[in-house]
């Protein structure tokens, strides 16, 4: 899974947490001394301009890029929020940062009373059954037991159908076609490469990478267990696992790769998705679904590469490696693979099909 197996931090890591109000880094806008005092004379119709401008202007180092820089990040309140234009989105901002202020106060306040002695019905996180929690939870027991045995299965069937069938290993040459989408004034292009695999990720190979997580429509009106368009796209992305095969970035050299603005250093090695299923297309009138799947990777983070102009297809091999991988090969990653019970509800985990999946190769003979 992208969210287990990208290892050094990607490029489009989060940068440093700061104060939703005034941005300083150095708080969070629960203990913001700035909130009171500007909503108290907000309360009264005026803008407290000589309270913004006084301000000190934040410490910006530990942020990234332009955020170093930006006056909204060094001193919004004392520069963007100090202008006319943008007293409107003042007062919004400040009537949110004083909701949550105010109840980080009440929460403080409340912290040292007695508490009742009728406590609250417990509730499973995992389930939302009541009397027990994710601990004690039979659903996630269940589902955590057939998953090792789901993935057992997974890993048996690829070993016999790429290792040994096909001879897929580090050394072995593969080809493919790097296809660069038709555009407004330029026509599809299309590059057979053929190159030599150097690394393949067999640590964090899982069953999870013969799932379509992109199938499942999400909207605004979407909603599992708390958990809306924004939240839903994230479990996603972390639950998204590829397949990548190592290749050297210069058997590309003929090719336009494109990159995003944040890929500011060229890569020594180009990360190429085995497929390992055929999308389902988005609409019923598109015929073709890998173009949006299949896309140039960075092997080491498992991040795409461009915005979706580095189609990967008709991948194969086309010359063999011996291969033999560890006994204990089979069982392994599963126990990695378990944090999703953790992290997210059942419910959210049968939305996107993860627990039929599981259930099915549980039940595979290989």
């Amino acid at each position: 899974m992208k969210g287990l197996s990208s290892t050094p931090p990607s490029s489009n890591s989060r940068s440093k947490a700061t104060c939703s109000f005034c941005r300083s880094p150095e708080h969070r806008v629960t203990d913001c001394p700035h909130v009171k005092p500007v909503w108290d004379k907000l309360q009264l119709g005026e803008i407290p301009l000589a309270y913004m401008q006084s301000i000190k202007p934040n410490d910006t180092s530990g942020l990234d890029g332009w955020r170093r820089q930006h006056v909204y990040w060094t001193s919004p309140l004392s520069n963007y929020y100090s202008q006319g234009a943008n007293w409107g989105e003042l007062y919004k901002l400040a009537e949110k940062a004083y909701d949550s202020w105010k109840r980080a106060q009440e929460r403080a306040n409340n912290k040292g009373k007695t508490k009742s002695k009728r406590k609250a019905l417990t509730t499973c996180g995992y389930c939302k059954e009541t009397g027990h929690t994710r601990t004690k939870c039979d659903h996630l027991i269940f589902h955590k037991d057939i998953l090792v045995q789901a993935n057992r299965n997974f890993r048996k069937w690829f070993y016999e159908e790429y290792v040994v069938k096909q001879g897929l290993s580090t050394g072995a040459i593969v080809s493919f076609d790097f296809v660069t989408p038709k555009g407004y004034n330029t026509a599809e292009s299309r590059t057979h490469i053929q190159t030599i695999v150097t690394d393949i990720n067999w640590d964090s190979i899982n069953l999870l990478s013969m799932l379509d997580l992109d199938a499942i429509k999400l909207d605004w009106t979407t909603e599992i267990d708390g958990a809306k368009q924004e939240r839903l796209n994230n479990i996603r992305n972390f639950l998204r696992s590829k397949v990548l095969l190592k290749v050297p970035a210069t058997s590309l050299s003929k090719c336009s790769v494109q990159t995003s603005y944040r890929q500011h250093n060229p890569l020594g090695y180009y990360g190429i998705n085995l497929p390992m299923f055929v999308p389902k297309p988005r609409n019923p009138h598109q015929t073709r679904g890998t173009g949006r799947y299949y896309q140039l990777m960075n092997f080491d983070s498992q991040d795409q590469l461009g915005y979706g102009n580095n189609s990967v297809q008709n991948v194969r091999v086309v010359q063999r490696a011996p291969q033999v991988l560890a006994d204990d090969w089979a069982d392994g990653f599963s126990d990695e693979m378990s944090i999703i019970f953790k992290k997210f509800s059942m419910a959210q985990l049968e939305h996107f099909g993860v627990i039929e999946h599981i259930k099915n190769w549980a039940s595979k003979t290989v």
